[in-house]
């Protein structure tokens, strides 16, 4: 384990240390769940389709990433194109080479129930500094950072959060509690 992903980890909590009804469900029931369907999918690609099937979206607009139909309720997947916005449900930027939509095409896509993950796994420089961006953006209301994917909200509803969370439940803490 790398020194800079510890440092997250102690910072970062699990469905116990948010106070947002939105972000407890969806780490219990969507990226906490422990359904036998995730055992078939790869781990590397398990945080996404766990989004995908917690969210339901029916358009799904990516960027740099392979995206397989595998959900039957998808109705469209569109490839990101920043001179034909339209708005979706879903948004996923994958690992580029060195370049990323502009902020302000990305907020055009999104409405308020719209989901935006950054696949952060490489770990480069101008995917960090995008992220730090996108999560200081005054229309991007919620950012969890689960250190290797970036998601980002845009929910009137809600007053600006910004939370580091673990991508799995933590365990060891299960066990000790009584």
């Amino acid at each position: 384990m790398n020194f800079d992903y510890f440092k997250f980890w102690l910072k970062a909590s699990n469905e116990h240390g948010v106070h947002s009804p939105f972000v407890f469900n969806l780490l219990t029931k969507g990226i906490y769940s422990s359904h036998s369907k995730w055992s078939e999918i790869s781990r590397k690609n398990q945080f996404l389709y766990r989004m995908i099937s917690y969210f339901q979206p029916k358009q799904i607009m990516f960027f740099g990433f392979d995206l397989a139909k595998e959900n039957v309720y998808i109705q469209e997947i569109i490839e990101f194109d920043e001179s034909k916005i339209k708005t979706a449900d879903f948004i996923v930027l994958g690992n580029t080479k060195n370049y990323l939509p502009s902020f302000k095409k990305i907020i055009e896509a999104m409405h308020n129930d719209s989901v935006f993950v950054l696949d952060r796994r490489s770990k480069q420089d101008f995917i960090e500094d995008y992220w730090q961006k996108i999560t200081a953006l005054p229309e991007i209301t919620v950012t969890l950072d689960f250190y290797y994917f970036g998601v980002a909200f845009k929910r009137k509803e809600q007053l600006k959060q910004n939370f580091n969370l673990r991508l799995q439940q933590d365990k060891i803490l299960r066990l000790i509690r009584v």
